[in-house]
């Protein structure tokens, strides 16, 4: 419940609000080894720190929720999170930095859509770096 109020309070505009919301959701799921839900709690967090523009903590927090989300297998919760990293370090220019988490979110993606397949393709005859 609280996962949702935080996700609920930040469409809000409350941010503040959102991440008093995320606090103590992620040790609940990882005492219940519910990877998952771990991973959807840190990346919560992780947006309700963006909310608040702690861009570089946001950031830590969203390659936290990442590896939590590909070691539970999900590839398509994992490549969400890494775009929304990508696009925070697009904006500050870190162009190189924001490539590599594309990249990274492509690679796991379980259906990908027509523009991911032709972006993986061109990254795989080398047009794409």
């Amino acid at each position: 419940m609280k996962n949702n109020q935080s996700v609920a309070l930040l469409q809000a505009g409350n941010a503040k609000g959102a991440l008093q919301a995320t606090e103590g959701t992620e040790e609940i799921f990882k005492k219940a080894n519910d990877l998952k839900r771990q991973g959807i709690a840190v990346s919560n967090h992780a947006a309700a720190l963006e909310g608040l523009r702690k861009w570089d903590e946001a950031l830590v927090e969203y390659d936290r929720a990442a590896s939590i989300l590909e070691l539970a297998g999900e590839g398509d919760m994992h490549s969400m999170v890494r775009k929304t990293a990508a696009n925070i370090k697009l904006k500050r220019g870190r162009i190189s930095e924001s490539q590599m988490d594309v990249y990274d979110s492509l690679r796991l993606v379980e259906k990908p859509t027509i523009t991911q397949r032709i972006m993986k393709f061109l990254m795989r005859i080398g047009l794409v770096r």
